[in-house]
């Protein structure tokens, strides 16, 4: 009878170590259950620990019952811009103000001319952002602070910082005191 209760004893040590160092060293439990995600991850469940590995490389080890989600890849990879009924590609930027403003579309707004250069509209919620300057650029289409989209019409040397969401080729000249815009 001894020898059983140390046996069951020793096995579930065995049992709480493995986890320990799943979740000390972001491993995964030896004892496990792999179940595979919807986007090229999966998750090894162990007894209290479960392990995600994600498809972009990032793994993260939580006690059970704590909840965890792999960011999502972009669903899109372009966007559209249309100006006054003229519509235009978007070359993208790789960066999570991107990965947030493409949650928001399709969105159709009235954006109000500002310096004789830019066209501006602040959304209803901030979105994430990484703020630097920039040289911008004719076409330019950029965060400022965290809810602030601005699209430049004129090339500009500011001492402002923006976050980079991408940028129109061929825009067209506009000087209107407003323009229509869908980004979709």
């Amino acid at each position: 009878m001894k020898k059983i209760i140390l046996i069951l004893i020793f096995i579930i040590v065995l049992l709480l170590l493995d986890n320990i160092q799943a979740l000390l060293f972001n491993n995964s439990p030896i004892i496990k259950i792999r179940t595979y995600l919807d986007n090229n991850s999966y998750v090894d469940k162990g007894l209290f620990v479960n392990t995600y590995y994600c498809y972009n490389s990032d793994s993260a080890s939580n006690i059970k019952g704590t909840k965890y989600e792999c960011v999502k890849e972009r669903e899109i990879d372009n966007m559209k811009v249309v100006i006054n009924n003229k519509e235009y590609d978007v070359i993208l930027e790789d960066n999570d103000t991107v990965n947030d403003l493409i949650k928001l579309l399709p969105l159709k707004v009235s954006m109000n001319e500002l310096n004789g250069n830019e066209y501006y509209y602040y959304l209803d919620k901030s979105i994430r952002s990484n703020s630097n300057n920039y040289d911008i650029k004719k076409g330019d289409i950029m965060l400022y602070q965290d809810n602030c989209i601005v699209i430049f019409y004129k090339n500009v040397k500011t001492s402002y910082n923006y976050t980079k969401i991408g940028h129109i080729n061929n825009l067209l000249d506009y000087e209107d005191d407003k323009i229509e815009v869908l980004f979709k």
